[in-house]
């Protein structure tokens, strides 16, 4: 007996190379699974993907946690992730984003999990070319949602481990339709791969 099986265009990685943001690397041995929590935007059409920095606060219904973007240092405490979001799976090159209300998965500090975000292209070549990216102090950009260079504050609690700068699938996101879309090429742009510490 023969079994058809079929995919979601583009869901999952069709290369070998590369990596794909907001997605954590599984090691033998360590099972990690997301923490949960209900997604609070800034305002009601806010959006966000897996490999952005959030804030976990306390719920008024006991078990829940709410879920905030980050938008300073002191509040990037987890880390969203698209690792088990069925919920977010869609057709062709649309990205499902978590919505005011809605289920969010993150990793949370100090898990020791790894996580793929998004990394300034002329920094990531910078430390690959140095070879030191893991004892390198970095910041995080609140509005473009990428590690930058170390400017006055540091990115705390995360040890870059890896860098791939080609054959990468980044969040295209498009604020005017606030909907995004995966950018896949061979200079889709540079990933870090960061362990929460």
């Amino acid at each position: 007996m023969a079994y058809a099986t079929t995919q979601l265009d583009g869901y999952f990685i069709p290369h070998a190379t590369g990596a794909k943001e907001g997605t954590s690397v599984q090691h033998p041995g360590q099972s990690q699974q997301p923490d949960s929590g209900v997604f609070v935007g800034a305002t009601a059409t806010q959006k966000a993907w897996g490999g952005l920095p959030v804030s976990v606060e306390i719920s008024a219904k006991p078990g829940e946690a709410q879920v905030r973007l980050a938008t300073d240092y002191s509040t990037a405490q987890a880390w969203l992730t698209f690792d088990g979001a069925s919920h977010l799976i869609q057709d062709g090159e649309s990205i499902g984003l978590y919505e005011d209300g809605e289920s969010a998965l993150f990793y949370r500090g100090k898990s020791n999990v790894e996580i793929w975000v998004k990394i300034d292209d002329t920094l990531a070549a910078t430390l690959l070319a140095g070879m030191n990216y893991r004892n390198a102090a970095v910041s995080w950009d609140f509005t473009n949602n990428k590690i930058i260079a170390f400017d006055t504050t540091a990115l705390s609690n995360i040890e870059i481990t890896d860098i791939s700068t080609s054959n990468n699938e980044v969040v295209d996101f498009d604020s005017g339709t606030n909907t995004a879309q995966w950018t896949r090429s061979q200079s889709a742009g540079a990933l870090a791969k960061i362990r929460l510490i």
